[in-house]
């Protein structure tokens, strides 16, 4: 049934096993939304997959939330960059 997301984690745990993931400030960031959250206020959760990289879409539309609230089941990309607020950036060796 998350074949399709099985298939992007071991994709970003094998960049990982061989040290090979792109390095966050080196990274042309492709965001995914995978959840939400709603504390402490309404956010959108992205990560990139290619340096593993984190953050957040604050504010979003109502549109945006409800489209968002079956990531975990299903993510999609997000296409605003620009939106985006970077969290953790994490790189192994770091």
């Amino acid at each position: 049934m998350f074949r399709w997301l099985e298939s992007k984690i071991e994709k970003a745990l094998m960049n990982w096993v061989r040290s090979d993931a792109t390095e966050p400030d080196k990274c042309d960031h492709e965001w995914w939304v995978y959840s939400t959250a709603s504390q402490p206020r309404p956010c959108l959760e992205v990560q990139c997959y290619s340096c593993m990289s984190v953050g957040s879409v604050d504010d979003p539309s109502e549109a945006e939330w409800s489209r968002a609230y079956s990531a975990p089941s299903k993510s999609y990309r997000w296409k605003e960059p620009e939106r985006v607020s970077i969290g953790n950036q994490w790189f192994p060796g770091v």
